[in-house]
């Protein structure tokens, strides 16, 4: 969990790909808050899969990651598509909506970087 640390100090490479929750909020919680907190969201997380499986899941993953727009790193060819992140599939392929308004499915073996545009 990414609350303090200087990642990008440790390896330069992550300058201005890694974010740190200090960076995020204006008053940093407890590390104690902070792990209960994550462990009730867990929780919940595992009641989805124990109940419905992903089916049940994905549509509150689906819009908790939806972003306005992404930057996603193709594998091997390093190719840059910037789109919106609408989700995953049920086999854990992303759904990125291109900027031609078609989504793209982009499975999870050919992704190597995901972040914000």
């Amino acid at each position: 969990l990414n609350c303090t640390n200087t990642p990008a100090v440790a390896d330069p490479a992550l300058n201005g790909l890694a974010v740190r929750l200090a960076d995020l909020v204006t008053s940093l919680p407890s590390t104690d808050r902070i792990t209960t907190a994550l462990l009730d969201h867990l929780a919940i997380a595992h009641g989805h899969l124990a109940g419905g499986g992903i089916p049940d899941l994905l549509p509150t993953l689906n819009e908790a990651w939806a972003r306005e727009q992404v930057a996603v790193t193709l594998r091997p060819s390093m190719e840059v598509l910037i789109g919106r992140l609408t989700g995953v599939t049920a086999e854990g392929h992303l759904r990125l909506l291109l900027p031609n308004g078609k989504e793209q499915i982009l499975p999870a073996s050919q992704v190597e970087l995901l972040r914000e545009a």
